[in-house]
């Protein structure tokens, strides 16, 4: 069983993108770990590769827990209308571990469009 801490980002379907380009390279989405304070990080590069695998990459259960957990839809779609990627961050300083939930939009070739739409504190537990 997957359980989760309180949302630190939730859901919108009026977010601003977080980034709207071509230029990927070195582009961190970063925030602060609730346990130890720590910046963690997540590239850019990494949430734009999870949104064609991450339900493989999460496995079943997981996967499942975090569909129902950011409330993705039948369709496949994330909130903004893109692709969603789910990505499973740890903190390097202290191994808390974090679900990073974007919706991910390439409206042209190699131009995206992404949009952070939810952040939770996971827990393996049972």
């Amino acid at each position: 069983m997957v359980e989760f801490g309180p949302q630190l980002v939730r859901p919108s379907y009026h977010r601003d993108p977080w980034f709207a380009g071509s230029q990927t390279s070195d582009r961190l989405y970063s925030w602060q770990c609730v346990t130890c304070h720590a910046d963690v990080r997540a590239s850019l590069e990494a949430i734009l590769r999870e949104a064609w695998s991450w339900e493989t990459h999460l496995g079943d259960e997981l996967a499942a827990a975090a569909a129902a957990h950011f409330e993705l839809n039948a369709v496949g779609k994330s909130h903004d209308g893109g692709w969603p990627s789910v990505l499973l961050v740890p903190c390097v300083s202290c191994g808390t571990r974090y679900l990073l939930y974007a919706g991910v939009d390439e409206p042209s070739n190699s131009v995206y469009r992404v949009v952070i739409q939810g952040l939770s504190e996971v827990e393996r537990s049972g």
